[in-house]
């Protein structure tokens, strides 16, 4: 019988939660803990609840195993590598981890086995990441829902009969579940921060470029961003200072826009002037010119989709290869587009983008809901709409941060974006509004 599900893993050795990233180095300095014993600890959660929760596509229980002892040689030496080092992390499947499956969620790579780590993955083991697996995701990318139809549905660990989210579900569901401390995503157009919110986890996209793609199925390369999902904004601080060329200076913040509280989402907006003033920061309410999601999301799909069609052109070319008809139908679509339309929606992008980047210039933040609804049901899943806000950042290329915001009336998480030019800035407030 399967036990009872709980939202976090214990210590082994004491009855306090983990606090994943920025937990685990003081721990492993003080003796409490060691790298063997917290990488088992989450392997055997992982072997007791994932086959309910379906967050993880494939593991690398020998490989986290071996990691896991040479760190805790090297803590016994005094020798970390890093903060980093003996922290247990999850790869979506899009993500080439060397000797595990390279499937980007299609069944017609099931088979195909990731030579080499990508530049990212590459780069967190050599600061001493533990690598446990990769985890599930929306076939090539291209949805946000997590109900996939060859490695199967991501379930929502707080509320197992409602969605996880998409395309980075997976990743969100493994670190909810506490199966790892955090795990890495990607987000084109809300990845990373629509299965956040969801979630309840923190769902940070850097700044555009900031992390290498070297490695990674690309959706579109005008928009991929690799990501992260962790329990807290000092955890993703932690993870892109492993990966990302070093940041700007951080300026002073004293002002943040708003927008897109209206409606059902209204009471969602009505605590964050006060939270704001207490912090001593003004906040004002932004009316876009031009909605940037009803500007920008259909010439960015045609952008997706036309890239997409030449990235897995080998296997839109086989009649039987294993992608879901849905997918044939988006790649033959893609495929057939001429280049003046996609021209066309290139000019459409920066002319959004510089739309956006004029409205907000007045602005050292902006805060909006991640997501216009907590986590729809698994019966009621439709992503038509579910990068409503989180399109601008990707739109615009800026860094932006989803983190939890309270619960709604039946207790599924809410969830704040905030977005601006300094990522160091939006991490900062996001650690003093995450509640």
């Amino acid at each position: 019988m399967t036990p009872p599900f709980t939202p976090m893993i214990l210590s082994p050795h004491r009855s306090e939660l983990l606090a994943g990233v920025r937990g685990l180095a003081p721990a492993y300095q003080d003796g409490l803990l060691d790298p063997v014993q917290v990488t088992d600890s989450y392997l055997d959660r992982i072997g007791h609840y994932d086959d309910a929760i379906g967050a993880f596509a494939d593991l690398d229980i020998a490989g986290a195993r071996a990691a896991a002892a040479s760190s805790a040689a090297r803590w016994a030496r005094g020798r970390p590598l890093s903060a980093l080092d003996g922290v247990p992390l999850a790869v979506k499947s899009n993500i080439a981890v060397a000797g595990l499956p390279w499937t980007a969620g299609i069944g017609a790579y099931r088979h195909r086995m990731a030579e080499r780590d990508a530049t990212c993955v590459a780069r967190l083991r050599s600061k001493g990441a533990i690598i446990v697996g990769t985890t599930r995701m929306d076939e090539a990318a291209l949805g946000a829902v997590g109900n996939n139809p060859w490695f199967g549905r991501t379930r929502n660990p707080g509320a197992a009969d409602h969605i996880a989210g998409g395309s980075s579900g997976g990743s969100a569901a493994a670190v909810a579940a506490g199966f790892c401390a955090a795990a890495l995503g990607t987000d084109s157009f809300g990845s990373v921060r629509i299965p956040a919110s969801y979630c309840g986890v923190f769902g940070l996209k850097p700044k555009f470029g900031a992390v290498s793609t070297t490695g990674i199925v690309p959706l579109t390369r005008d928009f991929d961003t690799v990501g992260f999902l962790a329990r807290s904004a000092e955890d993703c601080r932690i993870l892109l200072d492993c990966l990302a060329l070093p940041a700007d200076p951080t300026p002073a913040l004293s002002m943040v826009g708003m927008t897109g509280f209206a409606g059902d989402l209204a009471p969602l907006g009505r605590h964050l002037p006060q939270r704001l003033a207490e912090l001593g920061i003004e906040c004002r309410t932004i009316d876009w010119e031009e909605d940037p999601f009803q500007q920008g999301m259909k010439p960015a799909l045609l952008i997706a989709e036309v890239d997409a069609a030449r990235t897995h052109r080998d296997i839109l070319n086989q009649p039987s290869a294993e992608i879901s008809t849905g997918l044939r139908s988006m790649l033959e679509w893609g495929a057939g587009q001429p280049p003046a339309k996609l021209t066309d929606a290139k000019l459409r992008i920066a002319a959004s983008k510089a739309a956006i980047f004029r409205q907000i210039a007045a602005f050292d933040l902006i805060v909006t809901p991640t997501t216009a609804t907590v986590a729809p049901r698994l019966d009621h899943a439709d992503d038509r709409s579910a990068a409503r806000f989180t399109m601008t950042a990707s739109l615009s290329g800026l860094p932006a941060l989803a983190l939890p915001f309270g619960r709604d009336a039946n207790g599924l998480p809410c969830s704040l974006q905030i977005m601006g030019k300094s990522t160091d800035l939006l991490i900062a407030l996001a650690s003093n509004l995450a509640i």
